[in-house]
């Protein structure tokens, strides 16, 4: 097959995440250019070849993979293809400064319409808070519809126990926009290493 090569800055970078049957690893990162977002996913030794030189925010020529279809079920993105990386993969960061690339694709919505949206929808939000003397900015990229609000109140950490029997902390949050409507969402802090306990 041809060789190919895209250019793209890194909007999100998942956690490394392991499949308790087997033991193997995966990780994926989703990259944007002016013609929409892709995500690349990595497995086993691919993984640990690429995973520590992914930074968000920077802009990566990725050369080669295979192209597939992705499953919907684990990739929200608003394309129908994902970039599964090989061997045969290269990832080299681009080291000038690239402009021409935006940094982030929103499509946010106002909290008094979350009704509106389809359940199970994943969404992506940014949210701001200064309270208590500490201030936070948090950033979570996952998918095509997005949320913009201010954290107005939140709840201290609990333990939580899964069906696999492993523990887990669940942080409680209470979102308001400028239209004054309030949503709480919740963390299970063990999937969201953005977010500090």
């Amino acid at each position: 097959m041809k060789e190919w090569t895209v250019k793209g800055r890194i909007t999100n970078k998942s956690t490394v995440n392991t499949f308790h049957n087997n033991g193997n690893k995966l990780f994926n990162f989703d990259l944007i250019d002016t013609s929409g977002e892709i995500r690349c996913v990595a497995f086993g030794r691919i993984l640990d070849q690429f995973y520590d030189l992914i930074k968000i925010q920077e802009v990566y020529y990725v050369k080669n993979g295979v192209i597939r279809k992705k499953n919907s079920i684990f990739n929200k993105l608003n394309h129908d293809f994902e970039i599964l990386l090989t061997k045969k993969s290269e990832n080299q960061i681009v080291n000038e400064k690239d402009n021409s690339l935006i940094k982030f694709d929103f499509n946010f919505i106002k909290l008094n319409n979350l009704s509106k949206i389809n359940k199970d929808t994943m969404m992506d939000f940014i949210n701001h808070m200064d309270k208590f003397g500490k201030k936070y900015d948090n950033y979570y990229k996952t998918c095509s519809t997005d949320i913009i609000a201010l954290i107005n109140d939140f709840k201290e950490p609990t333990e939580i126990s899964a069906s696999n029997g492993e523990t887990y902390k669940k942080k409680e949050i209470i979102l308001i926009d400028k239209g004054l409507k309030t949503v709480l969402i919740f963390y299970i802090l063990s999937y969201s290493p953005l977010l500090k306990t």
